[in-house]
């Protein structure tokens, strides 16, 4: 099994008042690319997605938007046989998060959220 292990993207965070999302997309979209090149199995996120318990809504799209692009290439990459839908697992709305809470369910895309590469 080949894991692309990432950890506390902190997607959202600013510094000294400066947003940094764009440099945000661009270190997802290196993510998404070396998971495609490396034919990875699976991609952990360990740690922070979001810099803030109340991430903007731009934040949260570019998130969602990495994610669907890397269950959208786990999928195609099945057999029809073995194609199963693919799985995201974040931490609740709650926090902090008690231990152990999480919402798992299937990858759902926002209207408008469109992953090009």
């Amino acid at each position: 099994m080949r894991l692309l292990h990432t950890s506390d993207w902190h997607v959202g965070k600013t510094l000294k008042g400066r947003s940094r999302l764009d440099e945000q997309e661009q270190v997802l979209r290196e993510i998404v690319t070396i998971a495609r090149e490396q034919e990875v199995d699976a991609v952990l996120v360990a740690g922070d997605l979001y810099d803030s318990a109340a991430p903007s809504p731009a934040a949260q799209q570019l998130v969602v938007r990495t994610l669907m692009g890397l269950a959208r290439d786990a999928d195609a990459s099945r057999s029809p046989a073995t194609t199963t839908t693919p799985r995201c697992s974040t931490p609740t709305a709650r926090w902090p998060a008690r231990p152990g809470s999480r919402w798992s369910g299937p990858c759902a895309r926002p209207t408008g959220a469109a992953w090009s590469s």
